[in-house]
């Protein structure tokens, strides 16, 4: 079974007047071409889809991996949590001296 059979290429082609054998081959080569138009990221403007989705795939992973090394770089919120508890604690001392 020919997979066009199964999942039918939609295109144009006056099937009544070739043979059953080019028929077939010309379904195989609009199937073969369909494929090779997606492999290079075809666009109306060149063809260049692929080059530009790599570009911005590598874009995204450079920024995902900075905000990565960010998050590594930032204290957990347990101790900032008790900084500023000691500095509470330091300018109520502070405020109390001032006053007495």
């Amino acid at each position: 079974q020919l997979r066009h059979e199964r999942q039918p290429v939609m295109f144009f082609e006056p099937h009544h007047l070739l043979d059953q054998e080019t028929c077939d081959f010309v379904t195989l080569a609009v199937e073969e071409r369909l494929k090779l138009l997606l492999l290079m990221g075809y666009t109306k403007n060149g063809g260049d889809g692929a080059a530009k989705l790599r570009a911005e795939y590598m874009e995204l992973k450079k920024k995902a991996e900075e905000m990565e090394e960010r998050l590594l770089g930032m204290r957990p919120l347990e101790y900032t949590d008790d900084m500023l508890a000691q500095q509470k604690e330091s300018y109520e001392g502070t405020v109390t001296q001032l006053r007495g």
